[in-house]
Order: structure tokens, then sequence, then C-alpha cells
């Protein structure tokens, strides 16, 4: 994958990361970062990918470029109407 970075800076991102981490990783909250050593967070948005395809024959690529119009921005735009719960009525 080749990617283009870019460090994430807004308090409302870094919060929601740090409570994303927790959730997944609950020893990290056990880590306190010091102002010696911070932690740096970055988005890492895709340029192109490589895509294994063995069917094809052994070491077969397909190169895929991902434009900027592919990238969802929000968790909203990434929702679809198939994901989004339903809720029964009586």
């Amino acid at each position: 994958m080749a990617a283009t970075a870019a460090e994430v800076v807004l308090p409302s991102e870094l919060t929601e990361i740090g409570r994303l981490m927790v959730q997944r990783f609950p020893q990290i909250s056990a880590i306190q970062p010091s102002e010696a050593a911070p932690v740096k967070l970055f988005r890492a948005r895709p340029t192109i990918i490589s895509v294994l395809d063995y069917s094809l024959g052994f070491g077969h690529t397909d190169l895929v470029k991902i434009g900027a119009d592919d990238i969802a921005e929000t968790l909203d735009r990434m929702r679809h109407h198939w994901l989004v719960g339903t809720s029964a009525t009586s």
C-alpha cells in the first residue's frame, strides 16, 4: 500500500481515537504519555493498494488506485441504508 500521512490534531478526533483504542485494547489505559515522549497519531490515506490474487497465478497482483472520492471522511458518509438500525413499532 502507498499512502499519504497527516498528523491528527483535532482534540475531538484524538478523544475518539483514544476511546476506540481503549475499547479494543483495554491494557493501554495503563500507559501514560509523557512530555518527554509524547504520543502522536497519524491518519494514513491510501493512494495505491496492491491486491494479491492467486486464482490468476502465483504472485499475481493488481494495482488499485484510490481517489479522494473513494474515501469516506465521516462515519455518516460510510453508513448505507442497509446498515442503519431500524426500530420495530407496534
